[in-house]
């Protein structure tokens, strides 16, 4: 698989369970606030310091991290080299 990101943002993220399942905060069609285990739904934020100011307002909100995404033309299959 390459390894070329083809976008990154910052993200709000919180574990759930015993296993600490991840969850990314998204916007529900309603406008609002929501979590997802989905990170293509996830709130995409260009700043470090936007995520950090939001993450001051959504209480359960546990860090923001930094997150990749590939575009599927930029991934190998697993059966090939």
């Amino acid at each position: 698989m390459t390894t070329e990101i083809d976008e990154s943002a910052w993200v709000l993220v919180k574990y759930v369970g015993t296993e600490r399942a991840i969850h990314y905060l998204t916007v529900i069609p309603a406008g609002v606030f929501d979590w997802t285990t989905n990170n293509l739904k996830a709130l995409r934020l260009a700043r470090r310091e936007d995520g950090d100011a939001l993450a001051r307002i959504i209480d359960d909100a546990e860090a923001v991290e930094e997150h990749g995404w590939y575009s599927p033309s930029n991934q190998t299959p697993k059966d090939q080299p």
